[in-house]
């Protein structure tokens, strides 16, 4: 899945898309999930990291939906960044083996640091 459509559903989003339509999920989504709604401090470190990442997705999708086509995904660029995740193997000492990730961008770093929390509904 790339970026654009991880975005798409953190926003709610289906193609075709407008820059009303996308606007108006951003609103929702940020009235709902605002941190001055939360009385706990636990609930509102939540929905603050609820509200970058909804807000990192709003920008992203705005800049790209003209040029996005529903037919062809767009190819990640590979670049220098190489991200280790750990694998439940082990190697012959007991000790944890990392593989190479398919992660090539701080943004699907951050998708995969944070994919709990987009998926936790906050309480009021």
């Amino acid at each position: 899945m790339d970026n654009f459509t991880k975005y798409l559903k953190i926003l709610n989003l289906k193609p075709p898309l407008t820059e009303d339509k996308i606007k108006q999920a951003y609103r929702e989504l940020v009235k709902k999930n605002h941190p001055d709604l939360f009385e706990s401090e636990k609930n509102k470190k939540l929905a603050s990291k609820k509200f970058k990442l909804i807000t990192i997705a709003y920008e992203y999708i705005l800049s790209n939906y003209k040029s996005y086509n529903k037919n062809s995904k767009k190819k990640s660029k590979k670049n220098d960044l190489q991200i280790y995740k750990p694998s439940k193997q082990k190697d012959n000492n007991n000790i944890q083996v990392y593989k190479p990730s398919n992660i090539t961008s701080f943004d699907e770093l951050f998708m995969e640091v944070f994919a709990d929390v987009l998926n936790m509904e906050l309480p009021v």
